[in-house]
């Protein structure tokens, strides 16, 4: 498992196929990123936070009239 890295736009991809990996290193607009196992391990997963919204809605919604009719 491999990850390269786009010189231009910065995007990170990463193959786990022997063949591509082999092809990629020959790809000029891309460098491999090396990564140390214990880097890896010390990564731990993102928690993210999410705020609840209530459901309860204070005021209806007003609508307005809506499409006036076909005018033959």
């Amino acid at each position: 498992m491999a990850k390269f890295k786009c010189v231009h736009t910065g995007t990170v991809l990463e193959f786990k196929s022997l063949f591509d990996i082999q092809e990629m290193r020959k790809h000029p607009e891309y460098t491999e990123v090396k990564e140390d196992k214990q880097e890896a391990k010390k990564e731990a997963p993102v928690e993210s936070k999410v705020e609840t919204v209530s459901s309860d809605i204070d005021e209806p919604v007003k609508r307005g009239r809506g499409r006036p009719r076909k005018v033959e």
